[in-house]
């Protein structure tokens, strides 16, 4: 039994045990907001989030206008970052050094504009960045991907009514499998009546 825990403990010694990266001070980026032309401030609805590479699991930092209540109108982010040791790997909640960062401006759960990208040049330090852009995206309900949310999409939930074959094979019946449960059905119906609203809401 001895010489069993023994080797157990020599085999344990010398596995590779992947570790996270080491933690160093953050990037704070700060400055104006504004969606389709127009301001935002801190009594809007709407959050300031970063992803690295855009990759939609790695949130890197995220700030609800308003929040802050010294920054008044302006966001206050702060960019996680961390360096890599031997035998560690980039954490999903972290940024390297080097690595770009997507910004989004999030207006609701249906609705997100790409507000600005930057490229991690150091850390502990903080950047004036203003996030301006007009293009909005319905990452679900834009079924024809024109970039706006209108009574084509709604037709073509029609065309699809009632369908209970959607899949991965037929892009979720053209996207109107919004829920993706298989089924073009009133709950896809809601979802897209929410985007649009939400959409009629911004100039």
């Amino acid at each position: 039994m001895k010489t069993k825990i023994t080797v157990l403990l020599i085999v344990l010694m010398n596995a590779t045990v992947l570790q996270a990266g080491i933690p160093i001070p953050d990037l704070t980026l700060f400055g104006e907001v504004s969606v389709g032309g127009e301001p935002i401030g801190a009594h809007d609805n709407v959050s300031i989030i970063a992803r690295v590479n855009g990759d939609p699991d790695s949130l890197v930092g995220a700030y609800r206008m308003g929040d802050n209540p010294s920054a008044g109108d302006y966001y206050i982010l702060r960019i996680r970052l961390e360096s890599l040791a031997d035998g560690s790997s980039q954490s999903l909640n972290a940024a390297l050094i080097g690595q770009m960062v997507y910004i989004f401006a999030k207006v609701s759960n249906y609705l997100e504009v790409p507000a600005g990208s930057v490229t991690v040049q150091e850390s502990g330090v903080a950047q004036h960045l203003d996030l301006h852009n007009g293009s909005i995206i319905y990452p679900n309900a834009d079924l024809n991907k024109d970039g706006i949310v209108n009574f084509i999409d709604f037709a073509r939930i029609g065309n699809f009514w009632n369908r209970k074959d959607c899949g991965i094979a037929n892009d979720w019946c053209d996207g109107a499998d919004i829920t993706h449960s298989t089924a073009v059905e009133l709950t896809d119906v809601s979802e897209l009546a929410d985007a649009w609203l939400d959409k009629a809401l911004i100039p």
